[in-house]
């Protein structure tokens, strides 16, 4: 009989691998906890996280009863046992939001040069001012 791919992932990794609980909602088939992800994989919660932070797990929120809790894909899991999770196709948020950024860079440029140009202006000013007191001044005596 041909050896579960979780399990021969698991065993690759040295790992004992748990199966996935019964009893599942037709809404949850496939998805589980993190602390269930957890207990399967035999890893710490924290590894879930790690994981998902990676994008090497998939996660959705689900109602539960404290109220949301969020759940990781199975098919996924079983991947990262592997040794082989995939990134997502979709680009990293640096290059989703370049666009944006050299819009800001080109704002903050306009900015700083209306900045200097008012830094100028307002020497012109105390200039005028120092000339019209230094005019004034002479015409006071003792």
């Amino acid at each position: 009989m041909k050896e579960d791919f979780l399990t021969s992932a698991a065993k690759n990794r040295g790992i004992g691998l748990m199966a996935e609980p019964t009893g599942r909602s037709p809404k949850r088939r496939g998805w589980v906890s993190r602390r269930e992800a957890a207990r399967m994989a035999r890893v710490h919660y924290n590894t879930i996280r790690s994981w998902e932070r990676q994008e090497w797990l998939r996660t959705k929120d689900v109602p539960g009863p404290s109220g949301r809790e969020i759940h990781v894909s199975i098919a996924d899991l079983k991947k990262v046992l592997a040794g082989r999770p995939e990134r997502p196709a979709e680009a990293p948020a640096v290059d989703r939001l370049a666009p944006e950024i050299r819009e800001l860079q080109r704002e903050n440029l306009a900015l700083r040069e209306e900045v200097a140009m008012l830094r100028g202006q307002v020497k012109v000013f105390e200039e005028i001012i120092d000339r019209i007191i230094g005019v004034l001044g002479e015409g006071e005596g003792p």
